[in-house]
């Protein structure tokens, strides 16, 4: 039997590991940073360490941090604890899914995100489990850098296109432009679609949907926005 991708990483995990071990273990195995929409909430204050390490989810005034990381192919999760920076414990788990399938609006690409982009609960049955999210960091006087994180799709807020009779509106602050936009809808490797929309001069958004089951995920939200 082959290995999981969570058997793999861990049989690189040794008692007594640091947390940076641990961390260049994970994203050389492919994991992502799994950030959570809760982090400045619950480290509270300027809560820097959520910009630095966008896979903390928690830490505690007396040093104890809970971090995730996620695979996004396979569904795995892992949860790591530190404190002071060694490793407490480790876990693995799997994304919960739901079972209850809806019917591939269509076999037309086109078709498929006109009905995506009509409904939200078409939007929560067709999104993957964690969407790959490209973020643009500030480096102060290095300059604007990229990096993949990932974001469970119950947190992803992104997906900034409406489709009304007379075509796609850009979609701002859950406000619904008043004017039909271009979208460009590309075909990729594997069956996949690279979605884009512009919206004056800088605004926009791109998305990356994967086929998956005989219909497709939005499973990226690959460029970062404009500094």
């Amino acid at each position: 039997n082959s290995l999981t991708e969570a058997q793999i990483l861990e049989k690189k995990f040794t008692k007594g590991m640091s947390y940076q071990d641990i961390r260049n273990n994970a994203l050389g195995e492919g994991w992502l940073p799994l950030r959570s929409a809760d982090c400045r909430e619950n480290v509270g204050g300027e809560a820097l360490i959520c910009g630095e390490r966008p896979e903390v989810e928690s830490c505690s005034g007396d040093g104890h941090c809970n971090m995730w990381f996620a695979h996004a192919s396979s569904g795995s999760k892992l949860k790591v604890g530190t404190y002071a920076d060694q490793v407490k414990f480790w876990e693995f788990s799997s994304a919960a899914t739901d079972e209850k399938a809806m019917a591939c609006p269509s076999q037309k690409f086109e078709d498929f995100l006109k009905a995506f982009a009509s409904d939200k609960a078409t939007q929560i049955a067709f999104t993957a489990p964690f969407v790959m999210v490209e973020e643009l960091v500030d480096g102060n006087e290095k300059g604007f850098s990229e990096r993949s994180v990932l974001v469970a799709a119950q947190d992803y807020d992104d997906f900034n296109l409406a489709h009304k009779q007379d075509g796609f509106h850009a979609v701002f602050n859950e406000s619904v432009g008043p004017k039909p936009i271009e979208v460009e809808i590309k075909p990729e490797a594997a069956g996949a679609f690279f979605v884009k929309f512009r919206y004056g001069v800088s605004e926009g958004n791109s998305y990356r949907f994967h086929a998956k089951n005989n219909c497709w995920l939005l499973a990226e939200d690959p460029e970062a926005p404009s500094p």
